[in-house]
């Protein structure tokens, strides 16, 4: 018992000193609700979003999944009045696209709407290298990508055509089939 007595004293001022370091810094931090660094959840442009801000963070890749299921697998591409399905990446963009300069910045710029939750999470966006980045309308753009050139050019063992190559393609023709 008289070991286990001196063991304890001696770790004393080890846990005094750890106490004390924890009472400082929560008293330090007491009137912050969060640590760490705080994303900057750009504004929409939209007046309401499918769901709660809280939610739609939680559950957007889901939707996004969902919506592409729908479009793929099933052939839906719009809500029968027409509208972009409630899970649309197309929605999104339209809804929450920023502009820098008045003109919208894109997938590449710190400042899309994608990036910086997306970045502080370190979860890379695959969406864009076929999709559109910035709203419809907003340029002399290919309908699914938004650019003149996909992205999915920069992406290795990933590539795509352009306009001039698929004027060269021709169906090959086979003289048997005649």
């Amino acid at each position: 018992m008289g070991l286990h007595l001196n063991l304890s004293l001696h770790k004393l001022p080890l846990t005094i000193a750890g106490l004390a370091f924890l009472a400082a810094s929560s008293i330090a931090n007491a009137g912050q609700s969060e640590l760490g660094p705080k994303v900057t959840i750009p504004e929409t442009s939209g007046e309401q979003c499918v769901l709660p801000a809280a939610e739609m963070r939680r559950r957007h890749p889901d939707l996004l999944k969902h919506d592409r299921i729908q479009t793929l697998r099933e052939g839906l591409r719009a809500e029968k009045d027409g509208s972009p399905l409630a899970g649309s990446l197309k929605q999104c963009v339209n809804c929450h696209a920023i502009k820098s300069e008045d003109k919208y910045v894109r997938i590449d710029n710190d400042e899309h709407f994608c990036v910086s939750c997306h970045k502080y999470a370190a979860v890379s966006i695959d969406c864009f290298q076929c999709h559109r980045d910035i709203p419809e309308g907003s340029g002399n753009f290919h309908a699914l990508t938004g650019s003149k050139q996909h992205y999915s050019n920069q992406v290795p063992g990933t590539y795509s055509l352009t306009i001039k190559d698929v004027a060269n393609i021709s169906p090959e023709v086979n003289s048997d089939d005649k």
